[in-house]
């Protein structure tokens, strides 16, 4: 592929000819296809994944998320989730928020941490962060990135089956010839 330049010259005699100038811009052009498949690509991900995925700023504020947690949120106007204050209206405890921010400030990354965040309708779920920080070019915080697993039924699961667990245990021990009529 090339760029081609045409300028007018006047020659010596007076006539009038064409200067061409031809540049080739193929590594230009390939470079340019490949990074606007990447963002196809990444869109595309982002978009359709079945996580939630989140930027968020410094400050407490979602700059962007994805379908999935929108959904998992239960919102269906994504503004009117961007607007929201991650501490006081997302987290379950503000402290939460805080704790979050100076682990991943510490460390620049959180890997499955367990936090529990409210629904748009109060309900509350338990979920999974991993994130990492993001920086300016000048090396200082910007905000966060990440993925967000909804943890909420296996949570459920585990805890009724901590109970189920309990009550066998309570009724044999109540009981030790419980043991033997399960035989």
């Amino acid at each position: 592929t090339f760029l081609l330049s045409e300028l007018p010259v006047t020659n010596q005699d007076g006539t009038k000819s064409k200067l061409s100038i031809y540049r080739d811009i193929t590594y230009d052009v390939r470079q340019e296809e490949k990074l606007k498949s990447s963002k196809t690509s990444y869109q595309r991900l982002f978009t359709h994944v079945g996580c939630g995925v989140f930027i968020s700023s410094k400050e407490g504020r979602f700059l962007d998320v994805n379908p999935a947690l929108l959904k998992m949120l239960g919102y269906q106007d994504k503004e009117e989730f961007l607007s929201l204050d991650l501490a006081n209206d997302v987290y379950l405890k503000p402290e939460d928020r805080h704790r979050y921010r100076e682990i991943i400030e510490k460390k620049g990354q959180v890997v499955d941490y367990e936090v529990r965040w409210r629904q748009r309708d109060g309900n509350i779920l338990h979920l999974l962060l991993t994130s990492n920080v993001r920086y300016d070019t000048n090396g200082e915080i910007l905000g966060y990135e990440g993925i967000v697993v909804d943890q909420t039924r296996r949570t459920k699961q585990a805890n009724e089956l901590k109970e189920a667990h309990d009550f066998l245990n309570k009724i044999i021990s109540y009981s030790p010839n419980a043991i033997m009529a399960m035989d």
